[in-house]
């Protein structure tokens, strides 16, 4: 009853007092993660929405090479404008698509090329875009040597790194 135990006494109160408020505070935390969609299939939801987010992102630009009606000088003009936009989806669907991700691995020329370009055309220098985007739509709506040079610029890089 003297000094000591009083002291001792009002840090134990306070130290209780402060776990239960830092329990309470985990509860309502770890509760309303849950709820918000924080589960054990977090993992799993959300790379299946980042490569359908990713697949969206390159839909406006195969849509209209699907559609042009003017034999591809739409699609060409609209490649231009749409490459930051197509190129993040390309490597948005590739970070989580194992299919493309192995033909990458396995050197597919068309994949290799998709991927150089899309990450060229998101780069934010001037022209930098335009690049990539004059080089992809060249190689997919070209004439049939320029794909063919490609290709096989493609490979003989992958068989000179190999």
């Amino acid at each position: 009853m003297g000094f000591f135990s009083d002291t001792f006494d009002t840090f134990k109160s306070v130290g209780s007092k402060i776990g239960k408020g830092l329990s309470s505070i985990g509860k309502k935390t770890r509760n309303s993660l849950r709820d918000a969609g924080f589960n054990k299939n977090f993992g799993r939801d959300f790379k299946k929405g980042f490569g359908m987010v990713g697949r969206a992102l390159q839909e406006p630009q195969k849509w209209i090479d699907r559609n042009d009606p003017t034999g591809g000088a739409l699609g060409f003009g609209s490649s231009l404008i749409l490459a930051p936009i197509t190129g993040t989806g390309y490597l948005e669907q590739l970070a989580v698509d194992e299919e493309l991700q192995d033909k990458l691995k396995s050197g597919d020329a068309n994949t290799i090329m998709d991927t150089v370009f899309s990450g060229i055309s998101i780069i934010p220098a001037p022209g930098g875009g335009l690049l990539g985007a004059g080089a992809r739509a060249v190689m997919k709506g070209g004439t049939a040597v320029s794909k063919a040079v490609g290709r096989k610029l493609a490979k003989g890089a992958i068989k000179g790194a190999i």
